[in-house]
């Protein structure tokens, strides 16, 4: 008697479909409206089937365990699994690091972004990396899946008519780190980590190092795990002659104690929120200072003083919306009593809700 059945006949399924007959794995393949038996011992179901529908529910009840592509793949096939997740931007951050692992590596992008991950493991011997978009829909099926790297762009409310509460809908997007262990209970190979990195720094398209640095805001943090790595992080931007991108956030003094022994490493401070003197100082060393949206805030006047003290030779103004980048200049302009023209209107930039 066949004891797994693949459920749905949409695309993950097809391709899935496929994969079990090529590795001869035995299986029904059939839709909602043709099951008739619920004695499987396993259920791989497409993602949109949802959970409330009869022929579900009948399985939960005879206790058939009942999981997506993602995870039956995982099962079967041993690689390094990088998934995405987020309400937003999850494809153009799948596509991102797939790009930056394939200047020294081989990656595909799968998942939900539009190529099943069964289709993907039809050819798995090409891949090092399965870079995963993932849906909450293929998380709520998660058992043992258990990614190398795990990503949560962001989160807000979607997906009521499938979850039914904003909680059923959080919780399926968290199983992404499921089996993950908890970073502070975590010690990486050091080691491992920048041996894996060499190539991609030796690459001509390597343009910097970053985001590096420390951040003692966000709690619990490890300090000495912090600085042990932006210690190498900057090593290795010595060793290959490139800038790097700091990122300072409450953790000024050691920051600028850090940099100072490497003397030949140069780059930018981003979204700067150190002192003036500070910022002088690296000024002087050759390093450049970068603000963002914060000088458009009512209380970022110390940013503001930074920014506006007649000491930047070059001014970097991090990416955003037009009219968060205008206000910007108009502020900067009107701390330095500097004359700004802005063609067709006199009025100050409305900032952005």
């Amino acid at each position: 008697m066949v004891e797994i059945l693949l459920l749905g006949i949409g695309k993950s399924n097809n391709a899935l479909n496929q994969f079990m007959i090529k590795y001869s794995i035995e299986h029904d393949f059939l839709s909602l409206i043709d099951v008739v038996r619920f004695d499987y011992k396993l259920v791989i179901k497409g993602p949109g089937i949802y959970y409330d529908e009869e022929v579900i529910q009948k399985f939960i009840e005879n206790g058939v365990e009942i999981i997506t592509d993602i995870e039956f793949i995982y099962w079967f096939l041993n690689k390094e699994y990088i998934a995405i997740t987020g309400t937003n931007g999850k494809t153009t951050t799948t596509y991102l690091i797939t790009d930056i692992i394939n200047t020294a590596y081989s990656a595909v992008s799968c998942g939900n972004c539009g190529f099943p991950i069964s289709q993907a493991a039809l050819d798995y011997k090409l891949y090092k990396y399965f870079v995963l978009e993932l849906s909450s829909f293929q998380l709520k099926g998660i058992k043992k899946f258990t990614p190398k790297i795990a990503v949560v762009t962001n989160l807000k409310q979607a997906h009521l008519d499938y979850h039914h509460t904003i909680e059923d809908y959080y919780k399926s997007k968290f199983n992404i780190t499921k089996n993950t262990p908890h970073y502070g209970d975590v010690r990486v190979s050091q080691e491992e980590n920048l041996k894996n990195l060499m190539p991609i720094f030796s690459n001509e398209k390597c343009l910097g190092v970053g985001e590096i640095g420390l951040d003692y805001y966000w709690t619990p943090f490890d300090k000495e795990l912090q600085a042990e790595c932006f210690e190498r992080q900057l090593l290795l931007a010595e060793e290959f002659d490139i800038p790097v991108v700091i990122h300072d956030r409450e953790a000024h003094g050691d920051c600028f104690e850090t940099i100072l022994k490497h003397p030949r490493v140069r780059g930018v401070f981003h979204s700067y929120s150190g002192s003036a003197e500070m910022a002088k100082e690296l000024i002087k060393r050759g390093w450049y200072i970068g603000f963002t949206g914060v000088l458009t805030f009512k209380n970022a006047r110390k940013a503001i003083e930074v920014a506006s003290g007649r000491v930047y030779a070059v001014l970097l103004v991090c990416r955003g919306s037009r009219c968060i980048v205008l206000r910007m200049i108009y502020i900067l302009a009107q701390e330095m009593s500097l004359v700004l023209f802005i063609p067709k209107s006199t009025k100050e930039p409305q900032q952005q809700e």
